[in-house]
This record gives structure tokens, C-alpha cells and sequence, in this order.
């Protein structure tokens, strides 16, 4: 604390550290200390008005000098991690040595933070950064963050640390998330409407819960540990990016203006996209897909060879139901495995139709019959067929002796 030292016989006086030489204190001091030496300066001139009258007013001008100095220079905010002071003092927020404090007169006007890979472990003082609406802090070894305090805060790169926890709940403003590359085994973004990117990437999350978020276009959650994801309640998503997780089922019947779709390396059975019409790229590879329903002709283009589709590593898929089944089966082949067949139809149940004895005839007609490796064949007893019917529908059969 800082203390004010005797004056010299002539009325001049010091100002300093307890125990700190030489008595003017550090650097952050210098503006205090300008005014105790106006202050020591006033008391010690000759008086020109009575004494009576001059020395209270001397008392009075002196003491709120005095208390002035002191209220200003107690403002400051612990700074303890050396690097996160050292880039207060490169961003012209803090000035000197790193001395673990930091003016919050300063701390208060800062809008962004740009210190990224500086080596920071600690952001202590953040809390004193009232009006922070940026922050960018990615490859550091972050290992806690408090942002309560920080409610005009917009956008946040915070990827690349160790974060093992991460609370954004009720920041209203929020719009722009990347927290992946981290520990994180918890993320609350609950009462944050605003958010429209989110990237979770990369951590063992085992939950996420996207409720709030009702304006989220862009989810980016591939790699994490999630059995389960719901994404009802946002139906403005334009990306989804969920592969590599343990996800059994997906629901996507309520996103018409999804684009893009990347849910590969998962263990769902069923993938119905009819809800999607703006659909342009799909990875639903390597999963144990029975059904995949691209219909009613979204404008996932698969008439052309540059669409970004990928749907091999299903082995128990083998009818896709599509607007335009004859052109896709000529340009979509390579893209699933050889058993895939193609129709506008393939009914709501993709599981195996236990036809029973072979009566020659069927209701409705039945039009062609392929084996699982998409060949025609003649009807043949206890093997697995494909059969298109002449309502376009396509069902698996397997018809006993």
C-alpha cells in the first residue's frame, strides 16, 4: 500500500512504497505522484490570506488530494500470470514491468483481446475487461476462464488450451464459439440465443445441448463423445458437422435449410434427409445404415460427378430412396457399396421383407429383381434379393423353398 513519507524540514514531501527505494514507487505511480507533490507544494507556500482562514483551507485541499490519489491508484486488478500482463502492456492497456497489477481505468476500455500462442496459463483480471466483446486467446495453456463478467462478449476463440470446463451461459450477444481442441468434458451455452457458429471439435465431450440456440447455422461437433445429439429446436442449421462420435440416431426432419451434412463413423441404422431441399453434400459413410431417404429432390445435385457424397462402409444398406433413381444409379455408384440399389421409394420399413413362399405372381407388380450386388437375376429361393415394384417402390425379399 502505498504511503506518504515524511516531508523535509522546507515542507516537501515523498511519495512511495513501504520499504521500496528509492521513495518515488514504481512507474504506474507517476500521475499520483504529480499530484502529491502539487498538493506538498500549495501547503508549503507562504500563506497570503490570514492564518486563520488559509490553514483549514490548506487542511481541506490536502486531504482531498490526498484521498483522490489514493482512491484512483486502489483501483487496479490482479494480473498474475506475467504473460497475459506482458500483452496488457503490448496492447497499450498496462505499462512498465509486469508488477501482477493492472489500472482498471484501462481495463475497462478494452473492446477485443488479441493474444493468441503467447503461453498464458492464467486470465485472471479478464474479469475487470467489463466492455470485452472479443476475445481471440486460442493456443495458450488456458486451464480456467471466468467470463461472467464479460456480458457484451460477441465472439470468442478460446481453441487449443486445456479447458476441461467451459460455462458461456447467459451471454446474450454471443454469436461466434470455437472451443475445440481442449478437455472439455463440459459446455454450458444454455440462454444463448445469438450463437450462429459453434465449434466443439476435437474435445470428450459426452453431451451438448444446443437447445438454446435457436439461431445456430453452423455446428461443428465431429470427434467428440456424443451417443446422442438433438437438433430440433434448430432449424436454421446450414452445416452439420457430427462424425466421429457414438451417435445411434439423427433427427434432421426439421432443417430446410441444411447444406451441408457430415454424421460418418457413427452407428446410426436410418438417415431420412426429405426435410432438406437444399441439401449439397452429404458423409454418411461408415455407419450401419439400412435406410437412406434423399427424397423429395433436394438439391443435393447427384446428377453430377463433383458432388461431395459419401456414403461407403454401410454394408447393410441396399436401397437408397431418390428423386431420380435411373440417373442416380449411373453417377452415384462409386460413391456406396456395390449392394446399393436405387428408387424413388424403398418404403418406411428398409428392414428385409419375409416374402414366404414363392407364388409366382405379387401385388402390386413386381418390375425387375437384382441380386445384392445390383445384377439382374431370376426369383430364387433362400438368398437375399432386391426387387423393384411398379410403384416404385423397392424391397428386399427373401423367399423360402
Amino acid at each position: 500500500m502505498a504511503k506518504l513519507v515524511d516531508a523535509q524540514s522546507s515542507g516537501g514531501c515523498a511519495f512511495g512504497r513501504a520499504g521500496s527505494s528509492p521513495a518515488l514507487g514504481t512507474q504506474k505511480e507517476a500521475p499520483f505522484r504529480g499530484l502529491f507533490f502539487f498538493a506538498c507544494n500549495l501547503y508549503s507556500t507562504q500563506p497570503i490570506l490570514p492564518s486563520p482562514i488559509v490553514q483549514p483551507m490548506r487542511l481541506l485541499c490536502f486531504t482531498g488530494l490526498l484521498a483522490f490519489t489514493c482512491s484512483v491508484h486502489a483501483q487496479t486488478t490482479a494480473i498474475p500470470d506475467p504473460h497475459f500482463e506482458q500483452a496488457l502492456i503490448d496492447l497499450g492497456f498496462d505499462w512498465g514491468e509486469p508488477d501482477g497489477m493492472a489500472q482498471n481505468l484501462f481495463l475497462e476500455s478494452i473492446i477485443m483481446l488479441d493474444i493468441p500462442n503467447l503461453g498464458i496459463e492464467d486470465l485472471t483480471g479478464i474479469e475487470s475487461c467489463t466492455s470485452l466483446e472479443r476475445l481471440y486467446c486460442q493456443d495458450n495453456n488456458i486451464s480456467f476462464i471466468d467470463l461472467s463478467n464479460n456480458p457484451y462478449l460477441w465472439r470468442l476463440y478460446i481453441s487449443g488450451n486445456q479447458l476441461d470446463s467451459l460455462d458461456l451461459s447467459g451471454h446474450v450477444y454471443l454469436e461466434y464459439v470455437t472451443c475445440h481442441a481442449n478437455n472439455l468434458s463440459h459446455l454450458d451455452i444454455e440462454g444463448c440465443p445469438a450463437i450462429e457458429t459453434l465449434f466443439t471439435r476435437n474435445n470428450p465431450l459426452g453431451s451438448l445441448d444446443v437447445s438454446g440456440c435457436s439461431n445456430l447455422r453452423g455446428l461443428y461437433c465431429n470427434s467428440n463423445e456424443l451417443s446422442a445429439l438433438n437438433v430440433n429446436a434448430n432449424p436454421a442449421l446450414e452445416g452439420l458437422h457430427c462424425s466421429n462420435n457414438q451417435l445411434a440416431s439423427l433427427n434432421i426432419d426439421n432443417h430446410p435449410h441444411l447444406e451441408n451434412l457430415s454424421c460418418s463413423n457413427n452407428l446410426l441404422t436410418s438417415l431420412s434427409l426429405h426435410s432438406s431441399p437444399e441439401l449439397e453434400e452429404l458423409d454418411c459413410a461408415n455407419n450401419a445404415l439400412t435406410c437412406l431417404n434423399l427424397n423429395p429432390g433436394s438439391a443435393l445435385s447427384l446428377e453430377t460427378e463433383d458432388d461431395k457424397f459419401m456414403a461407403q462402409g454401410n454394408p447393410e444398406l441396399y436401397c437408397v430412396s431418390i428423386f431420380n433413381p435411373e440417373s442416380a444409379g449411373q453417377y452415384l455408384s462409386s460413391f456406396f457399396d456395390n449392394q446399393v440399389t436405387f428408387a424413388t421409394d424403398c418404403g418406411d420399413d428398409c428392414g428385409i421383407v419375409s416374402a414366404g413362399p414363392f407364388m409366382g405372381n405379387s401385388n402390386p407388380k413386381v418390375v425387375a429383381t437384382w441380386d445384392l450386388l445390383g445384377r439382374p437375376t431370376e426369383i430364387r429361393t433362400s438368398v437375399l434379393l432386391l426387387q423393384r415394384l411398379d410403384n416404385g417402390q423397392v424391397r428386399k425379399v427373401h423367399f423360402s423353398n
